[in-house]
């Protein structure tokens, strides 16, 4: 039996004098529990590490960072997600009962832009973790709440990875 899922980090837990100082000190308090809780946890998956882009940006945090607790396209357009900066912990605790607890379903998706991708789905909460399979290691691409278009898209891999391999 797996633990329960972590609670959510609250934006209104963070300190500061005004919403902008707040805002700062949660998304630093972000990052050391990105840091924490994946980056130096020594994560796996199907027996392989879990790596990161580490590359920094401008504010000298790693990129994968902001691809859990931003949305949109393009890179340079990217918005925070208040929910998706709630769910930070959710990231590694999927990850770690990934082939344990059936509550997540785990399946390769339809390659996309030549990666081989893998979606940890946590179906009842309709939060998804994604992997990006490498010769030696996954890479984490994203994590998020899945939309009703991409629940479809979800839906249709789960179901074709159910059907026997010929």
């Amino acid at each position: 039996m797996s633990a329960p899922l972590p609670k959510f980090i609250e934006l209104s837990e963070a300190s500061g004098q005004d919403s902008a100082e707040r805002w700062k000190t949660y998304l630093e308090a972000l990052y050391l529990v990105y840091r924490r809780t994946l980056v130096e946890a020594g994560l796996t998956f199907r027996d392989l590490p879990i790596q990161y882009r580490r590359t920094p940006d401008a504010s000298g945090k790693h990129i994968a960072y902001w691809h859990l607790v931003q949305e949109g396209y393009p890179e340079e357009h990217r918005t925070p997600d208040i929910e998706r900066c709630r769910r930070l912990l959710w990231v590694s605790w999927v990850i770690q009962n990934a082939n344990q607890n059936t509550a997540v379903r785990v399946f390769p998706q339809t390659r996309r832009h030549g990666d081989k991708t893998w979606a940890l789905w946590l179906f009842g909460h309709g939060y998804v973790v994604i992997l990006a399979e490498r010769s030696a290691y996954y890479l984490l691409k994203t994590a998020f709440l899945v939309s009703e278009d991409k629940r479809e898209e979800l839906e249709r891999d789960w179901e074709a990875s159910q059907k026997p391999q010929k």
